[in-house]
């Protein structure tokens, strides 16, 4: 015999014999990354899940993505170069003003004085 309670042995019995709680979770979660080609992460998993109907924590998700070995290989290694460009600072209606033919450098000096 060994040496194990048999509390613990009728716990674990009890635990085989329960349904899995989160296979449809984990279903859904897999489909969810196929479907996005695998570019999804934890973060973006959970806001999709919640746009579905499903009210699960971050942390949770994160927990199933990791057993079932999930994750976004796409940007690990920073392939998203930094770019400070938010498009033209000036107004388009300023440049086709400022490029007219019979506008002049007097025309910018002399609109704010009397």
């Amino acid at each position: 015999m060994t040496e194990l309670p048999e509390s613990t042995y009728h716990y674990h019995i009890a635990k085989k014999t329960k349904p899995h709680k989160d296979k449809e979770l984990e279903d859904l979660i897999q489909a969810i990354f196929e479907e996005h080609k695998e570019r999804y992460g934890y973060r973006r998993i959970t806001i999709e899940l919640r746009a579905r109907g499903y009210k699960v924590n971050h942390k949770r998700v994160l927990r199933i993505m990791r057993q079932l070995g999930l994750q976004c290989l796409k940007f690990t290694n920073r392939s998203r170069r930094y770019n400070s460009y938010k498009g033209p600072g000036i107004d388009p209606l300023y440049w086709s003003w400022i490029s007219h033919p019979s506008t002049s450098i007097k025309d910018f000096l002399c609109r704010g004085t009397g």
